[in-house]
C-alpha cells in the first residue's frame, strides 16, 4: 500500500517549506497516518527540540 500525499498536499507542502526556509522559526514537521488510511497530514510543526 502506498502513501496518500494528495488529500492533504497544500498542507504537507506548507509545513516542508516552513520547515526549510532559513527566516522560519519553525525547525521540525512531524507526520502521521490519518486514522485507518494510507493518507497523511501534518501532526505538529515547531521549533526547537521535540
Amino acid at each position: 500500500m502506498a502513501a496518500n500525499l494528495s488529500r492533504n498536499g497544500p498542507a504537507l507542502q506548507e509545513a516542508y517549506v516552513r520547515v526549510v526556509t532559513e527566516k522560519s522559526p519553525t525547525d521540525w514537521a512531524l507526520f502521521t497516518y490519518e486514522g485507518n488510511s494510507n493518507d497523511i497530514r501534518c501532526c505538529s510543526c515547531c521549533r526547537g527540540p521535540m
